[in-house]
């Protein structure tokens, strides 16, 4: 549920999810939570959260 202090916005994750396969597409590896940081422009645990859920993607 958009909101959930348990999870990320559904719009970060997707924002999230595009800026990490652009970073593949064109650095051909997976990106850090500190490029999340930095990109998104979050805090340090928001950008870990979002690299957990996005793992999975890029993990193959």
């Amino acid at each position: 549920m958009p909101g959930s202090r348990d999870t990320p916005d559904p719009a970060l994750v997707a924002y999230a999810r595009r800026v990490a396969d652009e970073r593949h597409a064109k650095h051909g590896s997976p990106i850090t939570s500190d490029l999340i940081r930095t990109r998104l422009g979050v805090s340090d645990q928001l950008a870990a959260d979002l690299l957990h859920i996005l793992q999975p993607a890029h993990s193959q």
